[in-house]
């Protein structure tokens, strides 16, 4: 055959039972896979975030609850002391922030 007597459907590729070109479809399926794909790692991503947000969390609580079990609350009887008490633990939640900045600035998780 010489290409003047080729239709126009064999020319773009279509398929004769799906009435979709080839290529269309081809790329629709690599699509829906790229989509799956970047769909798990947005899930994973996220996952990793949400527990990141956790272990944050879980320091500060935990850095606050030693102060608080070493006899913390005892202190807070006068302004004196109370703004004594709250400079301690705004100082050990900070220390442990910076701790973690220094953790993820250093991309270990």
């Amino acid at each position: 055959m010489s290409t003047s007597t080729i239709s126009a459907r064999e020319a773009i590729g279509t398929s004769v039972r799906a009435g979709v070109p080839v290529a269309r479809r081809a790329a629709s399926i690599d699509r829906s896979a790229i989509r799956r794909r970047y769909r798990r790692q947005y899930w994973v991503r996220a996952l990793k975030a949400d527990l990141l947000h956790v272990i944050a969390w879980s320091s500060v609580a935990a850095s606050v609850a030693l102060f608080l079990a070493f006899g913390g609350l005892a202190t807070f009887t006068s302004l004196a002391s109370s703004l004594t008490s709250l400079g301690i633990v705004s100082g050990l939640v900070a220390t442990d922030l910076m701790c973690l900045m220094l953790l993820l600035a250093a991309r270990i998780p």
